[in-house]
Parts: structure tokens; C-alpha cells; sequence
């Protein structure tokens, strides 16, 4: 779902966004700003935005993400359907950002 997609008014009191810590610092900075521009207009005033960095290795629903994206990216990286035909029925929105 892209984060234009994201229902975000009624959210309450905070929206906190946990990302896999696998960029630097300034990729980091460069991937905030973009959220922050994304998503700032579109929260209910004084509706505060935190975005965390994790270490996947330590956070449970990071690795749940990481097997979810690693499922989408064997699909569309290399033709293997085989995990994605499992689960594509919870998918609820599917775009091919930047696609051919």
C-alpha cells in the first residue's frame, strides 16, 4: 500500500513508523524527510510523526516485514511465485513503483 494509501484521520495520539536500519545517516535522513513529506499534511493537526530505525535482527515484526518484502522481491526479481502465491490474497493493493 503506498503511503498515500493510508487512512490517517482518525490516528491517535501519535503515528510511529519502525523502519529496518539498513541505510546510513544521511540515507536515513533522505528517507525521514521524504515520509515526513508524504505523510505531515495528511495527519490530523498537532498530530506528531516518529520514525524509528531498528535493527531487523532485533525486532519481530521487522523480520515479519523482511520475509513479506523478500517474498514480493523473489517475484518480481526473478520470476519465482512460489511464496507469493501464498500469501497474494492479503494483499490488498499492489503497485509497481517505477515499473517497466
Amino acid at each position: 500500500m503506498a503511503a498515500q494509501q493510508v487512512d490517517l484521520s482518525n490516528v491517535k495520539p501519535a503515528v510511529t513508523m519502525v523502519a529496518d536500519k539498513c541505510k546510513n545517516k544521511a540515507e536515513i535522513e533522505d528517507f525521514n524527510q521524504y515520509l515526513v513529506n508524504q505523510l505531515e499534511g495528511r495527519l490530523p493537526l498537532k498530530t506528531p510523526l516518529h520514525i524509528h530505525h531498528e535493527d531487523s535482527r532485533a525486532s519481530p515484526g521487522l523480520q515479519a516485514v523482511d520475509s513479506f518484502c523478500w517474498g514480493i522481491y523473489r517475484k518480481y526479481e526473478h520470476g519465482d511465485t512460489d511464496w507469493y502465491r501464498i500469501f497474494s490474497d492479503k494483499i490488498a493493493v499492489e503497485i509497481e513503483y517505477l515499473g517497466s
